[in-house]
């Protein structure tokens, strides 16, 4: 995938929010600011770009990454994360971009520290 400089800026950005909640050790330390159809994107972004590596050195699977990111924002997992995925690359308009193209105007992300 060819990205444009502020593209790449974004997905790095994104990557990086995404690790945080992927590889958190403590429960509840961080939140989730966006929904969750903009959570499973994230997330398959960091499963298609193979951000992400299991204990043999893999590349984490999508059900492992939602698993890991639901348990620290102690959401529950959904049964069905790739529909999810699938409504995020429905979205159409102005007011529903994909999440990529939004995280470049997010100065913060939408990932910080949980308050309690």
């Amino acid at each position: 995938m060819k990205e444009t400089r502020n593209e790449q800026v974004a997905l790095d950005r994104l990557f990086s929010d995404m690790e945080r909640l992927v590889k958190a050790t403590e429960e509840g330390s961080l939140e989730w600011l966006g929904g969750k159809v903009d959570l499973m994107e994230g997330l398959y972004l960091l499963y298609v770009y193979n951000r992400v590596l299991d204990e043999q050195g893999r590349p984490m699977l999508f059900r492992d990454l939602v698993r890991r990111a639901c348990r620290t924002l102690r959401l529950s997992v959904p049964t069905n994360a790739s529909a999810y995925v699938h409504k995020a690359k429905l979205r159409k308009g102005i007011r529903q971009t994909p999440l990529i193209d939004r995280y470049h105007y997010l100065p913060d992300g939408l990932v910080r520290h949980s308050a309690g």
